[in-house]
């Protein structure tokens, strides 16, 4: 049998504990978790489902969720490249880690409230938008309205250039006075019908008091 003592370690894991941020409440998923990957060597994780295979290995290939973090222990990957490298500790460069170990302190306790954080502003959003237009009916009514101006435009710039002098262009004329009226017309019924879809909205949400107080109650929970 070989003497790992020998063998260069490529991954070392030293009493690593993985914790999540879950509404408001910390739950640990991996407690206390030693390992160390030799070079050459293969290991194999073995559990049963939910046993916490996959969280411990995104953990140091660092792809844990927004919500999940390292709580204790340390993890040291060896990598000949990076150990190569030499940078001399200025005032300057000091500074700059000072400044970027500080940023990272700030932004990692942000990162525990991320999905709280998310669905918060989804719900304010709902909120926002459930007595008008969504985004997405706002912009399919943009669309619309925006290609029915545009073949207006088109079709009285094509008028311009016909001559009711000229025989052949007459009918030519009544056909595309004719087309203008009717896109007019469809789109004074496409105005109508988003006010009236607006309106309805606004009806419905002023009458149903409690899905807004659902929706705030909603948001003071995952902000609590």
């Amino acid at each position: 049998m070989s003497n790992n003592t020998d063998r260069k370690v490529l991954l070392s894991l030293k009493n690593v504990d993985v914790k999540f941020n879950v509404r408001g409440r910390v739950l640990s998923a991996i407690r206390n978790v030693s390992l160390d990957i030799y070079e050459n060597e293969s290991l194999a994780i073995v559990g049963e489902s939910g046993s916490g295979k996959s969280v411990l290995t995104k953990t140091f290939a660092g792809m844990l969720d927004s919500n999940g973090y390292v709580a204790n222990g340390s993890i040291v990957l060896a990598d000949d490249e990076i150990s190569k490298t030499d940078v001399n500790l200025t005032s300057r460069n000091k500074l700059i880690v000072k400044n970027v170990n500080k940023k990272l302190n700030k932004y990692s306790t942000l990162e525990r409230g991320a999905a709280e954080y998310n669905k918060i502003q989804e719900l304010k959003n709902e909120l926002k938008h459930v007595d008008s237009l969504s985004e997405d009916e706002e912009a399919e009514f943009a669309a619309k309205e925006k290609k029915l101006k545009d073949s207006i435009v088109d079709s009285n710039n094509y008028l311009m250039t016909l001559d009711k002098k000229i025989e052949e262009d007459v009918p030519e004329i009544a056909k595309t006075k004719e087309k203008i009226e009717n896109l007019e017309k469809e789109l004074k019924e496409l105005l109508e019908k988003k006010e009236t879809v607006l309106k309805e909205k606004k009806e419905a949400f002023k009458a149903d008091s409690a899905k807004r107080e659902k929706i705030k109650k909603e948001i003071a929970d995952l902000e609590a």
